[in-house]
């Protein structure tokens, strides 16, 4: 039971590439899969229709709840955060750390911040001693005394950047 479950979770695209199969890696299925506890739902879903506007490939459960039917939902969910999504944004709120699906879905991506591949979002209001992996990265601050919508719109203009400077060798950006 242990090896399948390694072999179901291994991240085949970084395995290829690490044996030298360059050519075999495929490009992710989602250029960002989004992360969040629920009570931050409204912040997330502006951000994800402002992607999505400029066609940004983005995983946001809620529009994906058709595909989510009937499927095991940990089984769905597991690749899209471990390898399927080029980077994960992490909205981390004092909600995130206390929510079940935000648990499983950290264990999914936690070993991606060392592919420079996770993006944390720390709310300002969030305490300090939360999430100590991500504060070794470069993330983003969303700042709740300022306007929401100033700050989303920071926000993914920051996020189109990045996916642009990822595309760069391989796509023409927009």
């Amino acid at each position: 039971p242990k090896f399948m479950f390694y072999l179901k979770t291994l991240n085949w695209n970084n395995f290829a590439h690490d044996i030298g199969f360059i050519q075999l890696v495929e490009e992710p299925k989602y250029d960002y899969a989004l992360s969040y506890a629920g009570q931050d739902r409204q912040i997330v879903e502006k951000i994800f229709l402002r992607l999505q506007s400029n066609e940004i490939a983005v995983f946001y459960d809620k529009n994906e709840e058709v595909d989510i039917l009937s499927q095991n939902i940990e089984e769905y969910l597991y690749p899209i955060y471990n390898s399927e999504a080029a980077f994960v944004i992490a909205f981390l709120s004092n909600n995130y750390p206390n929510r079940v699906w935000t648990k499983f879905e950290s264990k999914a991506f936690k070993e991606r911040f060392g592919q420079n591949a996770v993006i944390p979002i720390w709310f300002d209001n969030t305490d300090d001693s939360m999430f100590d992996i991500a504060k070794d990265y470069g993330g983003i601050t969303f700042c709740t005394s300022k306007d929401e919508d100033e700050e989303v719109d920071r926000i993914v203009d920051l996020l189109i950047q990045k996916i642009c400077e990822y595309r760069n060798s391989n796509l023409n950006c927009f």
